[in-house]
């Protein structure tokens, strides 16, 4: 037998005095009672204690969270009976949940749950699977929101649910949801993206090092962009002009005797040039000390317009708020004088003569929108300057950089003249060797360029198999997706709504008055409902939307004959009003109620349950009979 959800009693537990709870039985049970007698708000407590997200003290009349102190319910879940518990403390700010006297989590009980109905817990997408939002878990609430309809819910299928969520929960009844937002789905969507993210990475790394790569190496041949070719022949170049500059060096050894004080004006060039770039570093630091002491100072202004906004924020906030304080008890014997009666224009407690209030309140308001103005202008100018102050800074560290890099070429090209050989050997010689040491130098610098390539290859080679591993997901989702039959689905629905309408109106043709069937379509992406053919939306009005919502309600019941569907065979329906007014099966009342005793007396459909409330019921009607006596107010 499929997995139903039975209430059998449900008990609510005041502070003081007995117990009060309600038996239910299989089939149709009605609660009867007049208006104010508490029927909504038995219903309310089961919604309650099916771990409603929000709290007792929100939930409830104030009466009702001082009167009682829990709610639980005796019920059958898949082939296992258990007793579910809720308890609020004293202001119902605060709750305990229990199953079978053992405390549990709202999320660990909502698995349990769902595992005994064998309800799959998955997630879905919001929006199109390959969005870049999250997927969130359907879990019971959600599906609860289809089993109770609220009194005020009427007007719509589902109360306040999105359109992706309520559709997901659809295909979870008709058993469509595990084959279409199966787990696979949910790695497959998680692996696109991070093939994107990793795509992603990998252009914007080889990007940045395309755009510094020719900045940092002069080399003619990587100007364009970096590859492999392109380092190799900027080596041969090198090695190309050391081996030139090698027999360069050679000749000039040759002729030492002869150049003896060649170089030497090189030397001073070299040393000139040296002075100047420390001479322009210096000012250049000092430029950026000061910058950033300005800069210091500008935030620390700006932190303190701030800071005196909020006070003024705060002074007006006050000022609205303590404006109509009066004194209640005089200052000096504590005795009230509210019963003083003040006379026009003076103090009601010591007579003196008051400002005019109009005017002093007013010119207060002025003056202090005024400051809130200056104030506001002053923060946007103190933000322009840090703006400007930051860029200058940012440029002045940028000469920073390239004044010490340049001084740290001069510093390695004057080392061979500071060696104690420097009277021996010329500085042409030294100049010679420092060049081959320079372009030696730069080719190392040109080995560590394949660091960058080995980098992208590793982007490239983790996508490939990223790309490897989403195509086998694919065939997987693929798999799932081939035991999906919408048509069938959608059949199934229309059915349902179909012969329940058909059925009230050859009770009363007063009810249904629409021409046409009701035919469902429902998608990988959506569920549309149409009345011959066209939108169903823009054809319901106020009566006609609460006897849909009967058929929706219904239809999910009609499913338990359907194999491989979820619905748990539960509805709950606090009745409209208007319908609620009903006396017997041949009032609206009845009419809309009786196809589900006919539904409830099925065979292939029973057991089900259907707990209802209603103004005022027949006891000898076939249904189980709740009444309600009492009234609240």
């Amino acid at each position: 037998m499929r997995s139903r959800l039975v209430i059998h009693t449900l008990t609510r537990t005041p502070r003081e005095g007995e117990d009060e709870s309600l038996k239910f039985k299989l089939g149709v049970n009605v609660i009867v009672g007049q208006q104010n007698s508490g029927k909504s708000t038995w219903l309310k407590m089961l919604d309650f204690l099916l771990f409603e997200t929000d709290s007792a003290k929100t939930r409830f009349d104030p009466v009702i969270v001082s009167k009682y102190k829990g709610v639980s319910a005796d019920m059958t879940a898949g082939d296992r009976r258990l007793v579910l518990s809720r308890q609020w403390d004293e202001d119902g700010a605060r709750s305990v949940l229990l199953i079978d006297n053992e405390r549990i989590s709202a999320p660990e009980a909502e698995s349990l749950l769902l595992r005994l109905l064998q309800i799959p817990e998955l997630r879905y997408p919001q929006g199109a699977a390959s969005s870049e939002r999250t997927w969130p878990t359907l879990g019971w609430r959600s599906i609860y929101r289809h089993i109770y309809r609220r009194q005020e819910f009427w007007n719509e299928l589902v109360a306040r649910q999105p359109d992706s969520e309520q559709h997901a929960v659809l295909l979870q009844f008709l058993g469509l949801a595990e084959k279409l937002f199966s787990e696979d789905l949910a790695k497959l969507v998680d692996k696109r993206r991070e093939i994107a993210r990793a795509e992603n990475r990998k252009d914007f790394f080889f990007q940045l090092v395309q755009q510094i790569a020719p900045g940092l190496f002069a080399e003619q041949e990587l100007q364009v962009g970096l590859t492999e070719a392109s380092i190799e022949t900027a080596k041969r170049r090198l090695d190309a002009e050391i081996g030139e500059l090698i027999v360069d060096r050679s000749a000039e050894l040759e002729r030492i005797r002869q150049l003896v004080d060649l170089g030497r004006d090189d030397l001073q060039a070299l040393l000139s040039r040296r002075a100047e770039v420390l001479a322009d570093r210096g000012a250049a630091v000092s430029a950026v000390a000061k910058l950033e002491r300005r800069l210091t100072e500008l935030r620390d202004y700006r932190q303190t317009l701030g800071r005196e906004r909020e006070r003024l924020t705060r002074a007006e906030v006050s000022a609205s708020i303590f404006s109509d304080l009066r004194i209640t008890h005089c200052p000096a014997c504590d005795q009230s004088v509210e019963a003083r009666h003040a006379k026009p224009g003076c103090c009601f407690l010591c007579d003196q003569a008051l400002a005019s209030e109009d005017g002093s309140d007013a010119t207060a308001k002025a003056r202090l929108k005024f400051e809130q103005e200056q104030i506001a202008k002053e923060v946007a100018e103190a933000g322009e300057l840090i703006a400007a102050a930051q860029r200058e800074l940012t440029d002045r560290a940028r000469e920073v950089t390239l004044l010490e890099r340049a001084l740290e070429a001069l510093e390695t090209t004057l080392r061979p003249f500071q060696a104690n050989a420097s009277q021996l050997v010329p500085e042409s010689v030294a100049l010679l060797d420092q060049k081959i040491g320079g372009l030696g130098a730069r080719k190392q610098s040109l080995d560590r360029l394949y660091d960058p390539l080995r980098e992208r290859d590793a982007f490239s080679a983790r996508i490939d198999q990223l790309r490897r591993e989403a195509l086998d997901l694919e065939a997987r989702v693929a798999a799932h997706e081939e035991g999906a039959s919408f048509e069938s689905a959608s059949d199934w629905l229309s059915e349902g709504f179909t012969t329940y309408l058909n059925r009230i109106r050859a009770m009363d043709p007063q009810t249904w008055t629409k021409g046409g069937a009701v035919t469902v379509r429902v998608s990988d992406r959506k569920t549309n409902f149409f009345i011959d053919g066209k939108p169903a939306k823009t054809q319901l009005g106020g009566t006609l939307t609460i006897y849909f919502s009967f058929a929706y309600q219904y239809a999910l019941l009609d499913l338990m004959r359907r194999p491989g569907t979820h619905y748990p065979g539960l509805a709950v329906l606090d009745a409209f009003p208007d319908i609620a007014k009903g006396a017997g099966l041949r009032t609206p009342m009845g009419v809309v109620l009786r196809p589900f005793v006919e539904l409830a007396a099925q065979q292939e459909i029973a057991p089900v349950q259907v707990i209802l409330t209603a103004r005022d019921f027949p006891t000898s009607e076939p249904v189980h009979f709740i009444p309600l006596r009492d009234v609240w107010r």
